[in-house]
């Protein structure tokens, strides 16, 4: 293995430990809990975190998913049908695969608000396969890969450690652990990206559960705010 392929596997160990550390964390570790929805799984909990020595908040959203693990795991870990679950993905590709649970991914994501939001893409070192305690995980951090340059048309992103965990509660139910946290560049304001983000993890417990068992979507939740025109400023 080169020096710079083991440097993704590190990226990628390092991440997976982190986010596994996040996912045993709660409220009196600084977990604030910002959304409460109630499904006919249960209910989907979004809480953010200000992690020391990052200004960008990170997000943790929990749920109960009634179907087994593997075959969860196996809609989430399944990279061309990424955008069922998150329909901002326009894109995911393995840009270079390492081993059986390590790769290097691209993702590319649609712009909004009519062109005022550019096109972001990421480039992540990542780990998919089993976690201690049981289950399974499929996340990363952001690397750099000679073969993805930044591109024309598109922002890069900066992914910092996220990940689906998906554990066994019983044969036909797992809990969902979805961490969020990133950079998306450019000038839109914080604030906005953190409402966006909270919105759209109780959206992802929805769709997840009608792939697997055909339960009908909920109604899309309210777009966040758009930004004032002071607000806008160049998005590149």
């Amino acid at each position: 293995m080169s020096e710079k392929t083991a440097e993704y596997v590190r990226i990628a160990d390092e991440s997976t430990r982190a986010v596994l550390r996040y996912e045993a964390e709660t409220e009196k570790d600084g977990w604030v809990l910002k959304v409460e929805k109630q499904s006919p799984e249960g209910p989907i909990r979004s809480y953010t975190k200000q992690i020391p020595g990052n200004a960008n908040v990170c997000m943790k959203a929990v749920g109960i998913v009634n179907a087994a693990v593997d075959a969860t795991f196996g809609i989430i870990s399944d990279l061309p049908r990424r955008h069922e679950l998150d329909p901002g993905y326009t894109s995911v590709t393995v840009v270079q695969r390492i081993d059986a649970t390590h790769a290097v991914t691209h993702s590319t994501f649609a712009g909004a608000l009519g062109g005022l939001i550019s096109p972001r893409d990421f480039v992540v070192a990542c780990y998919c396969g089993p976690v201690e305690g049981g289950g399974f995980s499929i996340g990363g951090s952001s690397c750099v890969h000679p073969d993805k340059p930044p591109q024309k048309g598109y922002v890069r992103g900066e992914n910092f450690p996220c990940a689906w965990i998906v554990r066994p509660v019983a044969e036909n139910k797992c809990r969902v652990v979805y961490i969020a946290h990133a950079d998306i560049k450019g000038m839109v304001p914080r604030s906005m990206v953190n409402k966006a983000v909270v919105s759209m993890s109780t959206e992802f417990f929805g769709r997840i559960n009608h792939l697997l068992t055909g339960r009908p979507l909920p109604p899309p939740q309210p777009a966040p705010d758009e930004v004032s025109a002071t607000e806008r400023g160049e998005d590149s």
